[in-house]
């Protein structure tokens, strides 16, 4: 193999990978602020165990479960375990 193949070869990886960046990006995105938003929202109810914080982390809970294609049944087992119930 030559060398200009070589590169070639690298530079159809590196702008393929590019393109799939713009696909899957948005997705990461939500993820990681559903997920941001539901470990505040712990944080805030273990500090203060307030109901609307926790009505507020079963909606972001949810969210978040459905973001990482959890089914609900699973979801709901991760929200109870992360409360503590």
């Amino acid at each position: 193999m030559s060398i200009k193949f070589l590169v070639a070869v690298m530079g159809v990886i590196l702008l393929s990978l590019y393109a799939f960046l713009k696909m899957y990006r948005p997705k990461e995105e939500l993820q990681m602020a559903l997920e941001a938003d539901y470990i505040e929202s712990l944080k805030k109810y273990y500090s203060n165990k307030d109901m609307k914080i926790q009505k507020h982390i079963f909606d972001v809970g949810t969210k978040y479960g459905a973001a990482l294609g959890m089914t609900k049944e699973n979801t709901l087992k991760m929200i109870q375990k992360d409360l503590g119930q």
